[in-house]
């Protein structure tokens, strides 16, 4: 997963949850056996906010199953298999 874009007006409304529920779904339709994410961890600068999420939070990924594969400065690889 690198990308989740959503309007402003419609953030914070379980959208990207959305998106990514079917983004695991065509995936494992199309014969994938695993999927990866790149989100920000730690703190972030508000003026680097709307940048850094999307790629989407942290707790989406880890309620959509995923695990936290390994930690880097700024931010961590989540995996899962499909």
């Amino acid at each position: 997963m690198v990308c989740f874009v959503v309007a402003p007006d419609q953030r914070r409304q379980g959208i990207a949850t959305l998106l990514l529920d079917a983004a695991i779904e065509h995936l494992r339709s199309r014969g994938m056996t695993a999927a990866e994410a790149y989100p920000w961890i730690g703190e972030i600068d508000p003026a680097r906010w709307v940048w850094t999420q999307y790629v989407g939070p942290l707790p989406m990924y880890e309620k959509a199953g995923f695990a936290v594969v390994e930690r880097k400065q700024d931010f961590c690889i989540v995996r899962r298999n499909l």
